[in-house]
């Protein structure tokens, strides 16, 4: 039924039931009574209104009165004016129409007054009447009270009172004017927003049908319009004002249907106006709105519309959302066509999204229904976007804080929407070209990056992403690690689940460096707390030993390490792990394997050259690194099986092998190597055995083992012009290494130029640092000096002599510190002799002068050795400052050689508090051992 002929309907069934007492007023006759005068009436009811088939039926009463007119008095006679009114109640009226259907019933107090009609205190109810809205329907329980009056311009119903059950309240008034106008305001709630929604599912795609909305909704109605009973259609705006704040209200995707709307709590204003134009219906909307949600929450977002079309079609003459709060918070501006379809159906044209620095968008959008579900359909596309302003909003919605980065270069994006089993699936395609940035700090930097992202994003309630990165050109430096891509295209892609709160569930990385090696990561990530929780498995495999040394040790280090950057590595490796990380401790188990792995510094000749080559290893293990605070992290089992370790040869500094072959085992805190490992050391073997590493995967880890050497030749020690003479034997009970030390029990043994020589208490601070600290007590007897004089060719000098050093310090490859004492020892059969040469060598080496002049003439020309009597002398080394100092003295002279009683040579130390640097005493040994460098100078001799 349409609306002038409801209101036809509604007129004649007044004229009916008012009739047989309105009529005389109507007629303009009055009335005068003594008491109230009434008649009764009754009856069934049914009558077909104008332009309908179908009548309307019921039941009906009404009580006619008349009764004392407002304000009047009784005359002489006893008489008052009176006023007819009629009490009336309809039942059971049943209504069938498309717009509505059920039973109603109405009551109130029908007057007519000053030729005017009134209807007080009225009050329609149903129990069971329902509106039609397509395929949804708005059902009461109703009840509408107020009150109508005919007041010169039309009828005006005030004090209204509507409400729908439980669901919905509202309280107005409305004037229709004689010139079929309708004016009127409401205020209320929308109790029950679930009902509403179902009331006009026709608007609302059947896939959301299944959304449960709960909490109320305020109302706040303004009406203004013409030609309300015209067959033209009505014109003219109707306003509303709708708060949802403070009142609870809230979204719930109801199943697996719509996850992707759920929203705790809904806050906000909207105010929205529908012009009924004679082009079509214009909205006006205008409000913030709010949602919280576990992902993507909208914590203040305005909104300005302006929409203008029929029923089905819609054009967005404006359309501007300014998020102010959550992931978003940049305007978008958005153009085109919305058309809408009988069932649902939705699809938009010609669609445009301006976001505030971002760029313009292509969009398109459809949707429809189907008996599986929805089908959803979308595109978002944008060349050249600036990848500063792009990055400034991953930013706001909730990436990582890049200010100060500045990052450059262009993107295209292509974005595409599908739906699959009832949810949404974000297409992702992303291509960035010349892409450059600086970290504030200046630790990472890039230039002409070349990228792409692509894959899929599931929009579930939680979403679920398939995303592959691939970097192929460009360059790019964090801290000293440098990777052009160009050469070393890398490749992640990224399967999992966002759980929210940087929690992954379902996780399948892997990882690619091309011609470096690929990471593959599987399992369940947390992200969220201070160090990363991670269960599952991880996998390296196609690893490069010789690819990875180059990119992340020697040439990080090159620079600042000369010795790694003569460093070179080969061979291929595999590692598989079995992962429970959890509160900064992770329990680790696997395997890892290396075939035809190599390691080399230098090349054979040079000073520091080492080298292991054919290294074959095969390692099945377990291990524990940290303790979790709650203990929940335990041990891993131990292996049941021993690994190995294999080489072809061996090089190093201290000595070399041909072949390796040792038994190992790692497991939770220790590492165990079977047999014993034998090193060519000077032509003899330097032996370790009962190796034990507590710790070892750690910078806390504890070496523990025994070792003994036998017959190292001092003579394959090059020195140079200074060649040695000797053999060296150790036996070492204890031997212990960590980060900060190495101290080894026991001592080294051997002869040294004819005498004996014994090293003890050998330990070494900072065994890895570069400022290594070797240190030692060696004690030296007997020594052959005529030997020792041949071998360094400082002059002969003949006899036997001790010497201790104490305290000795080596560092950067020369002593630190020392102290050294020196005396001849006199021997049966073995004469004590010195050459002048020796004299002035011993003379350069305690004064930095030799000796020189008429009187060593006098004696070169009568004299070639001469005999002393003893030696004896200390040399210090302390801060770099070294001293020598005479161990005989007599009256006051401190000598270094005496002579006998009768005939000989002295050598005096004439300046006993002198101190020189170690590097001058160096120079002045150099002097010495080359006999081709002048002496000027002559100590005093006697």
């Amino acid at each position: 039924m349409d609306n002038r002929a409801t209101a036809i309907s509604f007129s004649i069934l007044l004229i009916l039931l008012t009739a047989p007492i309105l009529a005389p007023g109507a007629w303009g006759q009055d009335f005068e009574i003594v008491d109230e005068v009434q008649w009764r009436y009754g009856g069934e009811l049914s009558f077909i209104p104008p332009g309908r088939n179908e009548p309307v039926s019921g039941r009906w009463e009404a009580t006619a009165r008349l009764v004392p007119a407002t304000g009047a008095v009784p005359d002489e006679e006893g008489m008052i004016d009176a006023v007819p009114v009629l009490d009336i109640g309809l039942e059971g009226v049943e209504v069938n129409e498309e717009w509505g259907w059920g039973e109603m019933s109405l009551s109130g107090v029908l007057g007519f007054e000053g030729g005017l009609m009134t209807l007080a205190g009225f009050t329609l109810t149903s129990d069971d009447f329902a509106f039609s809205q397509g395929r949804g329907e708005l059902a009461g329980p109703w009840r509408i009270t107020g009150e109508v009056e005919e007041n010169g311009q039309g009828w005006l119903f005030s004090d209204l009172d509507i409400s729908a059950g439980e669901s919905l309240r509202l309280a107005g008034v409305l004037q229709y004017g004689d010139d079929d106008s309708l004016v009127g305001s409401f205020t209320g709630q929308a109790l029950d927003m679930q009902q509403v929604i179902a009331a006009h599912s026709d608007h609302i795609p059947e896939s959301l049908g299944g959304t449960s909305v709960s909490g109320p909704l305020d109302l706040a109605v303004d009406i203004s319009l013409d030609n309300v009973l015209s067959e033209q259609g009505m014109l003219g705006a109707v306003t509303a004002s709708l708060g949802f704040g403070g009142n609870g209200l809230a979204l719930a995707g109801e199943g697996d249907e719509s996850p992707w709307l759920d929203a705790q709590s809904v806050a906000g204003e909207l105010w929205a106006e529908v012009e009924l134009a004679r082009e079509g219906v214009l909205w006006r909307v205008r409000g913030d709105m709010a949602l919280d949600r576990t992902n993507w929450p909208v914590t203040d977002l305005d909104m300005d519309f302006a929409l203008i079309g029929g029923e089905r079609a819609v054009n967005i003459e404006r359309m501007v959302l300014t998020p102010r709060g959550g992931p978003l918070r940049r305007p978008l501006q958005v153009a085109g066509s919305i058309n809408m379809g009988e069932h649902g159906e939705v699809a938009t044209r010609d669609l445009r999204i301006t976001a505030q620095g971002l760029g313009e968008l292509d969009a398109w959008f459809a949707m429809e229904e189907s008996p599986a579900g929805p089908v959803m359909n979308g595109t978002l596309d944008g060349e050249d976007l600036a990848v500063g302003d792009l990055l400034a909003l991953v930013q706001e919605m909730g990436g990582p804080d890049l200010a100060g980065w500045n990052p450059s270069g262009s993107a295209d994006l292509n974005l595409s929407l599908v739906m699959q089993e009832n949810v949404p699936v974000l297409g992702v395609d992303l291509g960035l070209s010349g892409v450059a940035f600086m970290s504030p700090d200046g630790a990472a930097m890039a230039d002409k990056l070349g990228f792409a992202i692509s894959g899929d994003v599931t929009l579930a309630d939680q979403t679920v992403l398939d995303l592959t990165l691939t970097v192929g050109q460009g360059e790019a430096l964090y801290d000293k690690y440098y990777l052009n891509f160009a050469n070393a295209a890398l490749t992640l892609n990224w399967q999992g689940t966002d759980r929210g709160g940087g929690r992954w569930s379902g996780l399948n990385a892997q990882l690619r460096l091309a011609d470096h090696c690929l990471v593959t990561a599987r399992g369940g990530l947390d992200i969220s707390g201070e160090s990363p929780d991670f269960s599952g498995s991880v996998q390296v495999t196609e690893a490069n030993l010789a690819k990875l040394f180059e990119t992340f040790v020697r040439s990080p280090n090159k620079l600042t390490q000369p010795g790694i950057a003569a460093m070179a590595a080969a061979g291929e490796a595999e590692l598989s792990l079995d992962v429970e990380a959890r509160d900064g401790a992770a329990a680790v188990s696997g395997h890892v394997s290396m075939t035809g792995g190599a390691i080399r510094r230098g090349e054979p000749g040079d000073e520091n050259h080492f080298s292991v080559t054919g290294m074959d290893l095969d390692l099945p293990f377990s291990y524990l690194f940290g303790q979790a605070p709650d203990g929940t992290i335990t041990a891993p089992a131990p292996p049941t099986d021993w690994g190995r370790f294999q080489a072809a040869s061996m090089s190093l500094p201290v000595g070399g092998l041909d072949s390796l072959d040792l038994p190992l085992y790692l497991a939770p805190g220790r590492l165990e190597v079977g047999g014993s490992l034998v090193l060519d050391v000077l032509g003899g073997d330097l032996e370790l055995r009962d190796i034990v590493v507590g710790n070892p995967l750690t910078g806390d880890f504890q070496l523990a083992c025994s070792g003994s050497m036998r017959g190292a030749d001092l003579t394959s020690v090059d020195l140079g012009e200074v060649p040695l003479m000797g053999e060296l034997n150790g036996r070492f009970p204890a031997i212990t290494l960590d980060s900060n030390r190495l101290n080894v029990a026991g001592e080294i043994s051997g002869s040294f130029f004819a005498g004996g020589v014994v090293a003890r208490n050998i330990a070494m601070e900072k065994p890895f640092a570069r400022d290594r600290r070797l240190m030692a007590d060696i004690e030296m007897t007997a020594l052959d000096l005529e030997r020792i004089s041949e071998a360094t060719g400082i002059g002969t000098v003949t006899g036997k002599l001790d010497v201790i050093i104490e305290d000795l310090v080596i560092a950067y490859g020369q002593p630190a510190a020392l102290f050294l004492t020196a005396y001849s020892v006199e021997t049966d059969g073995i004469d004590q002799e010195i050459s002048l040469k020796a004299v002035n060598s011993i003379s350069v080496m305690s004064t930095g002068s030799g000796i020189t002049g008429l009187g060593v003439g006098v004696f070169a020309s009568f004299f070639e050795t001469f005999a002393y009597e003893a030696i004896g002398f200390t040399c210090s080394l302390v801060n770099d400052e070294f001293q020598v100092r005479g161990l005989i003295k007599e009256g006051g002279v401190e000598y270094l050689i005496q002579k006998p009683l009768m005939f000989g040579i002295n050598v005096i130390n004439m300046n006993p508090e002198n101190r020189i640097s170690f590097s001058d005493m160096l120079e002045r040994i150099q002097r010495v051992i080359k006999p081709e460098n002048p002496d000027k100078e002559t100590p005093q001799t006697e």
